[in-house]
């Protein structure tokens, strides 16, 4: 659980965000700080003694879409804003870095396109779902 003095000591030893499948309180205060925090959602207890720190620098397993589990790892990228939080493999970085920039053109054109009938904008559409790609931790792995 963490409130805003929690926040402002992370963000002062200089974390740069904060997500966890936990609660967290003072959700105003932490929404006005300069460090972004993805809660569950927000309780009114404080977290005096209902929390400790059990180990840092090892893979954690988060809860993730649809009841699945995500592994993150010490070296992963990970991006989180309003609409949710992605997790990406180190390994992978450089082959979604690609797809990103791919995927960013291809919808630059499409914002800035003359108007196109919705068959030309339907297959437009359908061209760029080609980025969509499923990055899975083998069987049995966690």
């Amino acid at each position: 659980m963490t409130g805003e003095l929690l926040a402002n000591d992370l963000a002062e030893a200089g974390v740069a965000g904060l997500i966890t499948d936990g609660l967290i309180r003072d959700r105003e205060a932490i929404a006005q700080s300069a460090m972004p925090v993805i809660a569950t959602g927000s309780i009114p207890l404080n977290g005096a003694r209902r929390f400790s720190l059990n180990d840092h620098g090892v893979p954690v397993i988060m809860p993730g879409p649809e009841g699945a589990q995500v592994r993150i790892c010490p070296d992963d990228i990970v991006l989180a804003d309003a609409d949710g939080v992605v997790v990406i493999p180190k390994a992978a970085a450089p082959q979604i870095l690609e797809m990103a920039e791919t995927l960013a053109a291809k919808e630059y054109e499409l914002k800035t396109a003359p108007a196109q009938t919705p068959e030309a904008r339907a297959k437009a559409r359908a061209g760029r779902m080609s980025h969509m790609v499923w990055l899975r931790q083998p069987e049995g792995k966690q």
